[in-house]
């Protein structure tokens, strides 16, 4: 559940001439990372895919993400997880349990607040294609990471006039695909700061385990 925003692909293609690609493909994701930058919060309502062909796994949930800097909180698959920026809260309702990490264990991990602040250091970006994806007009990008990571691409999908990420997903070495489909995306909510620490209060009975 570290893993966070990203994709569907539907439509056709405009394709870009290789040379330049790497240039423009940067352009777009600074403007996308300006413009998020310039919310103090983002609430996004999505689908979570996971799809492993060859282990016979494919699972299917809705989400909900409230971002604002480098805190969020999570709701995906029967768990919360909820971070300060420095401490990751996760409740897994199953197991009536609560686990916590410090940020910088997982501080390789892809999150929401990082894809599109490190992209520029941590990957190489190419314009993949220009056309309809969702019925709208849409770039389609590849982040390559540099170093050796789990996984060893993330394709995003940006809608180019909102410049919003509308899908990404995540391909994991082992097969293993998580797909994100944004269904809403709302800047600039409401979200207090207490929002963004794990309440006991609210889970009285589950067993806390301290992983840092």
């Amino acid at each position: 559940m570290k893993k966070t925003l990203i994709t569907h692909i539907l439509f056709l293609i405009v394709l870009i001439p290789a040379l330049g690609q790497e240039r423009q493909a940067g352009e777009i994701l600074r403007e996308v990372a300006d413009l998020t930058r310039s919310y103090e919060t983002i609430q996004v309502k999505f689908s979570y895919n996971m799809d492993n062909a060859d282990a016979g796994i494919h699972e299917k949930y809705d989400g909900k993400l409230l971002i604002r800097g480098d805190m969020y909180r999570l709701e995906v698959g029967g768990q919360l997880v909820i971070t300060d920026g420095k401490t990751i809260w996760t409740y897994i309702r199953d197991a009536e349990e609560v686990q916590i990490h410090s940020a910088e264990d997982h501080s390789e991990a892809i999150t929401p607040s990082n894809l599109f602040t490190s992209y520029h250091e941590d990957y190489r970006s190419k314009l993949i294609r220009e056309g309809l994806e969702n019925g709208k007009p849409s770039y389609v990008i590849d982040l390559i990471p540099n170093t050796g990571k789990s996984f060893f691409k993330v394709r995003v999908i940006v809608e180019k006039q909102k410049k919003h990420i509308s899908s990404f997903a995540i391909y994991e070495r082992n097969g293993s695909i998580f797909t994100y489909q944004i269904k809403e995306f709302t800047p600039n909510v409401k979200a207090e700061p207490s929002l963004f620490r794990f309440q006991k209060s609210e889970f009285p009975e589950a067993d806390i385990i301290d992983m840092r």
